[in-house]
């Protein structure tokens, strides 16, 4: 077994979750918006190098955005409570104990 894992936990990567964020975005003049830094909720930055795509989904947009040597997509939804909201979907890697991973109960006999 693998010194570095845990004979009691096993990281499982979550669904993701919906997070509303701030951007900083450059309109032009003939009101193209190019995002330029995201803000999450914690108060990190990202710099968006650059906008790979956008395209019309739903009620709202989607931009390929590079961040980094990463590329991820963030939303625009055009129709939220209070108007346009912006949003990244995040994903959170958490420890599951492994009884609970496998459905088994590994009690000590």
């Amino acid at each position: 077994m693998r010194s570095d894992v845990s004979e009691e936990a096993v990281p499982v990567v979550g669904k993701g979750m919906r997070t509303y964020v701030e951007v900083l975005l450059r309109v032009a003049p003939d009101g193209t918006e190019t995002p330029e830094v995201v803000m999450l909720p914690d108060g990190r930055l990202f710099r968006i190098e650059r906008v790979e795509s956008r395209r019309r989904v739903g009620d709202g947009y989607a931009f390929s955005v590079l961040i980094g040597s990463h590329v991820t997509t963030l939303w625009k939804e055009l129709c939220g409570w209070s108007g346009p909201r912006w949003f990244v979907v995040l994903r959170h890697e958490r420890c599951v104990p492994r009884a609970e991973r496998t459905g088994t109960d590994h009690a000590a006999a």
